[in-house]
């Protein structure tokens, strides 16, 4: 399921490989964890089927996510939103004459 973070938040996934009748098995190899776009999110494994993914500052819309153990790949999203507001600035324009 695609999950949206904001751009200070981080999400822990679990890697759940299944067998040809869908029941959960062990995993076939080590994880890997590959995020379509390091700009935006970055991704580490934790154990043999958990895994982090952080956002990393930079905005962006359903980047893709690809877990594998060698065997099975699983792919979803991950959406990148601005947080909540924690400070501002004053931006001026160029002079002009009066």
């Amino acid at each position: 399921m695609p999950v949206t973070l904001t751009d200070s938040q981080k999400v822990v996934g679990t890697f759940v490989p299944v067998d040809a009748k869908g029941n959960a098995t062990a995993p076939g190899g080590p994880l890997s964890v590959s995020v379509g776009d390091a700009t935006v999110l970055s991704a580490s494994v934790i154990d043999a089927t958990t895994f982090s993914i952080s956002a990393v500052g930079p905005l962006g819309a359903n980047i893709a996510v690809s877990v594998t153990d060698g065997v099975a790949t699983a792919q979803d999203s991950v959406t990148v939103v601005g947080g909540a507001e924690v400070s501002a600035s004053i931006s001026f324009g160029a002079p002009t004459a009066q």
